[in-house]
Order: structure tokens, then C-alpha cells, then sequence
């Protein structure tokens, strides 16, 4: 894994071995799902584990300077130990859609602080869509650090690498202090999407949210992205920002 970071931050790997398998990958990432949903479905049923389902608006939110509205949401269907995941990421400008990405994977918890995923995300952008197959690590550190590492393998031999961390400050038995960091790595520059090759995006935030109950918390905060190598120069050509801290509030809420 630390060998495939160095690569695609230097942007130097060219995984030929993936342009033959990464097609086949992307087809069965879904059905691989599902079968995997369904054996956990069958042994929930052998030790009469309860599937319980919900429904999580975990961001929506209004970015100031952009004028625009971002949210995260996730349906999911779990066991103790399994869990079918659907995730929606996106972002609306006043110009439209600017890009949504959508997440289809099974997880595995192999001990109390790790567990993996596998399955499918899909971008499902304006200019050019994406497929990808999708496998992952997600950790809880010490520290309280939630890590999430994602490994994506494309079509064309293309290669992804997503780096997740969050850290919660609990300040008063209402208010938390969330701390996140998340950065992109691609192996290949896509023109059509404007992503370009090594670290190709670095995101932090921090929000301020008020549990006004368990299922509603209101939240103010502030989010720093950065495009950076070809992604900043696709960014330029197309008149977009190089870099920008932003002020955003908005809500979450779980179903």
C-alpha cells in the first residue's frame, strides 16, 4: 500500500496489468455486493442477528463564497458485523450540477476498530462519467482518529487513492468540534474530467455542531480545498479557483 501511495503521488504509475481486469473488476463490483449482502443476510438470519436500516443526511450545507450546496447522505442496511452501504456525495452551484459521486459497497468489520468495503463508486460528472471498483480499509486509530483509505481501479488502467481522517472534540455535552481531512491521488491526467496525475486535491474542514436532538444537529464551519498539479492547471483553463477557504452552514439529520 505504501508503495502504491508513492507511485500515484508522483504520479508515475502506469498499472498496464489493470487495463485488462479493471473493466471485468467494475462489472462484478456490484453483483459482488450483493452476493456478499446476501450470504450476511443468510447468517443474520442462522444466529438471528437483526438487519436494522437508516437513513443519514450526514451534510447539507451552503458554502458562502460559491454560493453553492453541497451534501453527503448514506443508506445503509447493517448487522453487527455487516453492512450494505449507499452513499451520495455532491455539489450545485447557480450554474448547475458541478459533480456527483456515488458509493455502492459492502463492509466487513473484522474487529472492533477495523473493517473493510468493497463494491462500486461512480462519478457522475457533467462533462464525463466514471466507473470504478472500489476497496478499502476503514480504522479507528488512536486518538480517536477515524481513518478511511480507498483504492480505486478504473477503466484504461487508471488507479485512484482516497485518504479520509476525522477527529471529533467534544466541547460541551451539545457541542462537537469535527476535524476532517480528506486528499485525492490519481495514477493518470483525465482531461475530460479535469483531474490530473499525483496529488490531484487536498480538502480540510471544521464544523461546530449543535446536537439539538439525537437525529438533528445544525452546524457553522469552515472548508479549505486546494486543486493541485494538473488539477489546478485544468481548474485555471476552466476559470475555476486555485485554492479558497470558504464559510458554510448547514444541518444534518438521521432517519
Amino acid at each position: 500500500m505504501a508503495l502504491i501511495v508513492v507511485y500515484l503521488a508522483r504520479g508515475y504509475c502506469r498499472p498496464n496489468l489493470f487495463i485488462n481486469i479493471s473493466g471485468t473488476l467494475i462489472k462484478i463490483a456490484l453483483t459482488t455486493t450483493v452476493l456478499l449482502l446476501t450470504a450476511a443476510q443468510s447468517y443474520a438470519v442462522e444466529i438471528n442477528d437483526e438487519i436494522q436500516g437508516s437513513v443519514s443526511l450526514d451534510e447539507l450545507e451552503y458554502l458562502e463564497e460559491d454560493q453553492s450546496t453541497a451534501w453527503s447522505s448514506n443508506f445503509s442496511l447493517a448487522t453487527d458485523a455487516h453492512q450494505l452501504n449507499l452513499v451520495s456525495e455532491g455539489k450545485r452551484t447557480s450554474d448547475g450540477l458541478e459533480g456527483h459521486e456515488l458509493r455502492a459497497y459492502y463492509s466487513k468489520a473484522l474487529s472492533s476498530k477495523v473493517g473493510i468495503n468493497l463494491g462500486w463508486r461512480g462519478d457522475l460528472n457533467p462533462g464525463a462519467s466514471r466507473d470504478w471498483f472500489l476497496l478499502g480499509v476503514s480504522w479507528k486509530a488512536p486518538y480517536e482518529l477515524e481513518i478511511d483509505t480507498s483504492l480505486f481501479a478504473g477503466s484504461n488502467g487508471r488507479l485512484g487513492l482516497r485518504l479520509e481522517v476525522e477527529r471529533g472534540y467534544q466541547i460541551m455535552s451539545s457541542l462537537l468540534l469535527g476535524a476532517k481531512l480528506k486528499a485525492n491521488f490519481h495514477s493518470e491526467n483525465d482531461i475530460q474530467t479535469g483531474t490530473g496525475s499525483g496529488l490531484s486535491e487536498l480538502e480540510l474542514g471544521l464544523r461546530l455542531s449543535y446536537e439539538a436532538s439525537p437525529l438533528f444537529s445544525p452546524y457553522v464551519g469552515i472548508v479549505w480545498d486546494r486543486p493541485y498539479g494538473k488539477t489546478a492547471h485544468f481548474a485555471r483553463a476552466d476559470g475555476g479557483h486555485e485554492g479558497n477557504a470558504q464559510f458554510l452552514m448547514g444541518l444534518s439529520l438521521t432517519f
